[in-house]
């Protein structure tokens, strides 16, 4: 009889926020383009009407603008840009890096460079941002190079029958790709930052696209041979095995442009002339269209998203372009299947945080959820439903509603942990593995109880975390 007294005043003491839609799409005005994101995807850079921009787009309401530039990438930290810039002087594009202090500073070309229509561009930055990547010239033929403040622009090894161009570069600097002409189109190309580099064949046509962080992982674009079409790739550069990803739609090309760190998501697009399709492709569900995978996960209004240009670290912001009235728009797609809301009732240790050190997909056995500044060696009951309640609202007079309503919700896990002497508990909740649940959201709730030997507020005491909206991924 007590334990069932306990149980219904666990239940009453559920209070969380109405819960926030788990993803959004974030669109920028026509005649922008998101081209690259730190890797904690906080920051976005790309272009903008008139020059480029930088956006710590989860804490400033509206984006820096950056006069006199086309930004193409930037540094782990968001404080260094490179991109390109118009010259007057040989009255023509130019590689460029840019900071706050600074603003844009040329970064010059290569000693035989002629206006083709460029002197230099840059493609890519390295993580701590000394080092720039990308196309310069030998009177037109073009050639990759590598710049840092301390060697100046340095030409990489030229390789193929010319035309070279690095456009990716790993974020520790190690891995540096490209393309150079091959006996039949562009063929992917390496480098070092030794500058020597090589191709893997010549008559591969395709091209290099993005790294991971440490390089030990490439993805692209290449022919495959079984269906003469480009599929995207990945490649690990130790043991030189290229795995094929296919492409979204039958007879358009796939590229692949950005991989977490992990290796379990790669962003990209297809492409069929100048039409243009951003998909993501995960582990577990292969290749599918960005618009759709949102509109799965309850985000409408999206226009069409046109391509997938970078990613932060765990594959969950993705940046690019969308397809809108007026021209093309960037777009920020944050896809974190992991959303926090409300306050819950602090317990004696101050406010619980509910939170998970993983992501929760259908091909795992399980997924561990996490409670910080619980009551320390308290029990909890960990309740999971697949709804939120608009049922008891305001029950004690604190503006907030019963997470889960027991009468039309499913309890779908009702797992009890205890937490440690730090007041950290977890509870790990199996999930089935079927593609059925795959785009689903379920709201998870932790309350606990501690007798007065821990907190001495009382016999005992009650409190209740935040809520937790969790979409399950492929």
């Amino acid at each position: 009889m007590g334990s069932r007294v306990l149980v219904s005043a666990l239940l009453a003491a559920i209070v969380v926020a109405t819960p926030l839609a788990a993803q959004q799409c974030v669109l920028l005005p026509a005649g922008s383009w998101a081209t690259d994101v730190t890797p904690d995807g906080s920051v976005v850079v790309g272009l903008y009407p008139g020059g480029s921009f930088v956006w710590k787009w989860k804490q400033d309401s509206a984006p820096t603008f950056i006069p006199g530039g086309k930004a193409a990438a930037v540094s782990d930290d968001g404080k260094t840009v490179a991109g390109t810039i118009d010259d007057p002087v040989v009255n023509a594009e130019v590689a460029a890096i840019w900071t706050q202090s600074t603003g844009w500073k040329s970064l010059g070309w290569l000693p035989n460079a002629q206006n083709c229509p460029s002197r230099s561009n840059a493609y890519a930055i390295s993580g701590d941002g000394t080092t720039v990547v990308g196309l310069s010239w030998n009177g037109c033929d073009g050639r990759g190079f590598r710049w840092t403040a301390a060697t100046g622009m340095q030409e990489l090894w030229p390789q193929g029958n010319g035309q070279n161009r690095c456009s990716a570069i790993s974020r520790d600097g190690s891995a540096l790709g490209g393309f150079a002409q091959g006996n039949f189109n562009r063929t992917p190309a390496y480098w070092i930052p030794f500058l020597t580099g090589a191709v893997l064949d010549m008559n591969f046509e395709g091209e290099v696209l993005g790294f991971n962080n440490n390089g030990s992982l490439s993805v692209g674009t290449l022919v495959f041979n079984t269906n003469n079409e480009y599929d995207a790739f990945i490649r690990d550069q130790q043991s030189g095995v290229i795995t094929y990803l296919g492409h979204l739609n039958n007879g358009w090309s796939g590229n692949a442009m950005d991989i977490s760190e992990d290796g379990t998501v790669i962003a990209g697009f297809d492409n069929l002339g100048l039409a243009r399709e951003a998909w993501v492709w995960t582990a577990g569900g292969g290749v599918k269209s960005l618009n759709s995978r949102l509109a799965a996960m309850g985000v409408t209004g999206v226009p069409p998203l046109e391509v997938c240009n970078a990613m932060s670290d765990d594959g969950q912001v993705i940046v690019g372009g969308a397809d809108v009235p007026g021209g093309g728009a960037g777009f920020i797609a944050q896809l974190s299947p992991l959303v926090p809301y409300g306050t819950g009732t602090p317990g004696c240790t101050g406010p619980e945080l509910l939170f998970a050190n993983e992501l929760p997909r259908v091909n795992t056995p399980t997924f561990t959820l996490l409670c910080a500044s619980a009551p320390p060696l308290s029990t909890g009951l960990w309740l999971v439903a697949d709804a939120a309640s608009f049922a008891g609202t305001d029950p004690f007079g604190l503006g907030v509603k019963l997470h889960v309503d027991l009468f039309g919700a499913t309890q779908l896990f009702a797992p009890v942990g205890t937490s440690d002497a730090n007041g950290l508990g977890s509870a790990p909740l199996p999930i089935p593995n079927s593609p059925v649940i795959s785009g689903a959201t379920f709201y998870a709730h932790v309350v606990w109880a501690w007798p007065a030997s821990v907190c001495s507020n009382g016999p005992f005491g009650l409190s209740s975390s935040n809520g937790l909206a969790i979409t399950i991924l492929p």
